[in-house]
């Protein structure tokens, strides 16, 4: 019996005391034969609420990271839900 690598995806990110949650976190998993040879891509960036610009890095890194990882992993579906508010 061959036996199938399955991934669930799920997320949380809290605020915490500051007033908008500057991390980002998204996703990579193809499907099928890719998948199964190849694997998924996660990537998770705390945002640094010392910057103005903190927010914009932590979702750029993440998608920069994807971006770069994508060509390896296509075909696949590609899930970047923001973190926050």
């Amino acid at each position: 019996m061959t036996r199938a690598l399955q991934i669930h995806l799920g997320q949380f990110s809290d605020r915490g005391v500051k007033l908008v949650n500057e991390d980002f976190y998204g996703a990579l998993v193809p499907e099928g034969e890719t998948l199964k040879h190849k694997g998924a891509a996660f990537a998770i960036a705390d945002g640094m609420s010392s910057s103005d610009a903190a927010r914009w890095a932590s979702e750029y890194a993440v998608k920069t990271f994807l971006t770069i990882t994508s060509p390896r992993l296509i075909p696949g579906r590609c899930v970047m839900p923001a973190g926050g508010s």
